[in-house]
């Protein structure tokens, strides 16, 4: 729905219920004010926190005096109602529907100042409250543009939650209340960025059970996806270029669709490419990457590549372990012995020196499942009665009464 479609009666009114309509709330216009300066070819966003609002630049991004003008209009009471209609339809044709609801949030107060082609342009305006714009001139000065908006109303809080999130895969330096926020993935083993079949970056992530998919439109989060039935990733990709200006959710969410196989296959492939790491990594990322590996292969994802690398873990009792593959376990037979740590190789069974098979239990039950070999427990070592070492404990422990009686 436009504003423009609104526009009959009541401007300020109609526009707060365009703002109510297009957003989730007044805490959301400041990271689609960022979106437009990034669409506008910011080098850099910077928020700083109001008492009933906030202040953000955006240097290197055009807003251009046309714009202002036309926001000016839409705010001047003297303006009549087919000016501030063309004001609106004007902007909205411009894609600065961003300004349109800075100045909808209810009681807000909107300053801009932009800088454009060596001259120097000032907004002060409040809808239906009066406005003024003033131009100077500022040669040699680079262009860009700072928008402060404050509103009884306004949520600084969330407001400042939402832009940590929304702001998290800008493509430029985001800082916000002066410090820098770098965002990205969280607990993230691995990562590349991709070009095709869209541009964006992959991520193997510590946590997840299902594909995990962070859509776009110009460097600001639009919606999210999750993806079930394949092993956990997660993806930020760049949707602007395949869906319209405006596009929501549920568009986003269809026209990534049709890539879907071509991402799971690049994640795997990531995954792949990262088991040569799987000796040095510490015991939960190792865990991890395995039990992804293993998922993999169990629904036929690169099942080939998946065999023959070096993913799991053998000892044999001689304090060393060492990294077979799916193939090689295979090969050993259908039943195979199995346990959680090498220590109880070492300690306390008896496996006449055959390999065993250190996994955890997610994992001895994936490889199961893909290898097709039955996974056996460890048989202990049997106790034995030593009467030399009977004879020490019990020395040791008479001597451990006496000293506390003394």
């Amino acid at each position: 729905m436009k504003a423009s479609d609104l526009l009959v009666i009541d401007v300020a009114g109609e526009l707060q219920a365009v703002c109510r309509e297009q957003l989730r709330g007044s805490w959301q216009v400041a990271a689609e004010l960022a979106r437009f300066g990034l669409q506008r070819g910011a080098a850099a966003v910077d928020v700083t926190s109001l008492r009933n609002g906030f202040s953000l630049r955006c240097p290197g991004a055009s807003l251009g005096p046309d714009e202002l003008t036309r926001l000016n209009t839409l705010c001047v009471r003297s303006a009549d109602l087919g000016q501030r209609h063309d004001a609106v339809e004007g902007l909205e044709a411009s894609r600065a529907e961003a300004l349109l609801w800075a100045v909808g949030v209810e009681g807000s107060r909107v300053e801009v100042t932009a800088w454009q082609g060596g001259a120097k342009s000032s907004l002060r305006a409040r809808l239906d409250g009066g406005s003024t714009l003033d131009r100077t001139d500022c040669p040699g000065r680079t262009n860009g543009f700072e928008i402060r908006v404050t509103s009884p109303g306004l949520d600084r809080r969330r407001t400042l939650r939402w832009l940590e999130t929304a702001l998290r895969f800008a493509p430029v330096p985001v800082r916000i209340d002066g410090e820098r926020h770098d965002g990205g993935f969280e607990q993230c083993l691995f990562e590349t960025r991709i070009d095709r079949p869209m541009t964006g970056r992959i991520a193997v992530t510590s946590t997840g059970d299902a594909p995990h998919l962070w859509l776009l439109r110009h460097g600001v989060l639009a919606t999210r996806a999750a993806v079930p039935g394949f092993p956990a990733f997660e993806a930020a990709l760049e949707m602007a270029p395949l869906v319209r200006a405006g596009a929501g959710p549920d568009e986003l969410r269809e026209a990534v669709n049709p890539h879907l196989p071509a991402l799971i296959d690049r994640a795997v492939s990531l995954m792949v490419e990262s088991a040569d790491r799987l000796p040095s990594l510490a015991d939960e990322p190792r865990d991890r990457l395995t039990c992804l590996l293993l998922r993999a292969a169990r629904v036929g994802l690169q099942r080939e590549r998946i065999l023959a690398l070096p993913v799991v873990r053998v000892a044999d009792g001689s304090h060393a372990t060492r990294w077979w593959s799916l193939d090689q376990i295979a090969a050993g037979g259908r039943t195979v012995f199995a346990c959680d740590t090498p220590d109880r190789v070492h300690r306390d069974t008896a496996c006449g020196g055959v390999p065993v098979v250190v996994a955890s239990s997610e994992q001895r039950g994936l490889l199961a499942e893909v290898v097709g070999v039955a996974l056996q427990q460890v048989p202990r070592q049997p106790w034995r009665f030593s009467p030399r070492g009977a004879a020490a404990a019990l020395h040791r422990r008479l001597e451990g009464v006496l000293q506390s009686m003394w």
